[in-house]
């Protein structure tokens, strides 16, 4: 066995404090005992995440429609040049920027 200090609490709390602090010292060192006790298997593995597929989110002719009567400007520009294109946004916006 080792030779631990034995616990003792802050001496400038008042009693019931230095109560607390006991029990919550032998309550928390009681759980990790029981903790540390439990034998772990040996086929112990990492698990990979699923990626969650999200899905698509289709909008219909009349939604489109409202969506482009409140743009402005460029942005309703860009909208309209993607919309007839049919082009992927990612690629529209590289081909613009480069």
């Amino acid at each position: 066995m080792e030779n631990k200090p034995k616990f003792k609490p802050n001496p400038k709390l008042r009693l019931m404090d230095q109560v607390r602090q006991v029990l919550r010292y032998h309550h928390y060192s009681y759980c990790i005992s029981m903790f540390l006790d439990k034998p772990i298997g040996d086929n112990i593995a990492p698990v990979k995440a699923k990626k969650r597929r999200r899905p698509l989110a289709v909008m219909k002719k009349p939604e489109v429609r409202q969506v482009l009567n409140q743009m402005k400007g460029i942005h309703l520009l860009m909208a309209k040049v993607l919309l007839e294109d049919g082009v992927n946004i990612l690629q529209r916006q590289r081909s613009l920027v480069a």
